[in-house]
């Protein structure tokens, strides 16, 4: 069976890219919000731990996630 490949919104996706583009540290801890939002934990240089991103849905946070921190991966290699 093939695994299907799922993208982010738009608009959740630009939050990402802007995430990468700032080469924030990202944990891997989603936070629950509430029953319907999610939050991306992690690091920047003024502020420390902060709330980076909310997303609706589960999901698309673990997505978020994962392309930053392969980004981060990438970007360690190159």
């Amino acid at each position: 069976m093939l695994e299907q490949h799922r993208e982010l919104p738009p608009s959740e996706e630009r939050v990402v890219r802007t995430l990468i583009e700032e080469h924030v540290q990202v944990s891997c801890q989603l936070l629950p919000i509430d029953e319907r939002t999610w939050a991306v934990h992690g690091s920047i240089a003024v502020d420390g731990e902060v709330i980076l991103a909310e997303f609706d849905d589960r999901d698309d946070a673990e997505l978020a996630v994962e392309e930053i921190a392969g980004s981060s991966i990438e970007e360690g290699l190159s």
